[in-house]
């Protein structure tokens, strides 16, 4: 994991909680209020409880440095999750 240097802040605190057993979350989500439906980027912890202040951004950040592995689900189009990537 080369690129430790160039992540920021909650990237780094992203991969402390990939690495703890947490995955990224995309999505579909009904908003309460309003009724809209919308993908969404969620950070939970291995328990699934959700890491506020970390989504969409983040997610890219890491993506883009190569530390996401996507887990595909064969029977949704509704969610995908995307956990750290395993070296070997």
């Amino acid at each position: 994991m080369t690129n430790m240097a160039k992540l920021s802040n909650r990237a780094a605190e992203a991969l402390d909680v990939l690495a703890g057993g947490g995955r990224f979350d995309y999505r579909l989500e009904r908003n309460r209020k309003t009724g809209r439906e919308q993908f969404h980027y969620r950070l939970r912890r291995k328990g699934g409880q959700v890491v506020t202040g970390i989504s969409g951004a983040t997610f890219r950040e890491l993506d883009a440095a190569g530390f996401l592995q996507g887990l595909w689900a064969s029977r949704t189009s509704g969610s995908t999750s995307y956990v750290l990537r395993l070296e070997g």
